[in-house]
């Protein structure tokens, strides 16, 4: 997974702050493949594939904001 693999290329990486940053699913290689056909002959068709590319990053702690005071009316 992708998670497994941020905690293996990194000792610093916090796995509780990691998201999904990019996820793209692209067309893969076919293969070609027989099946069986009436009288012994066989179809050809063709297993499609996909290559799935997942990205993920690690989140900034979030900054800690001073609450405003509502603006005065009047």
């Amino acid at each position: 997974s992708a998670i497994a693999n941020a905690e293996q290329k990194s000792e610093t990486v916090d796995v509780d702050r990691l998201y999904v940053k990019h996820a793209v699913v692209n067309e893969g290689s076919r293969w070609k493949r027989m099946r069986p056909a009436p009288f012994g002959r066989a179809y050809v068709y063709k297993h499609r594939t996909s290559h799935i590319e997942i990205a993920v990053a690690e989140r900034r702690p979030a900054a800690a904001s001073v609450p405003q005071a509502p603006p005065a009316t009047g």
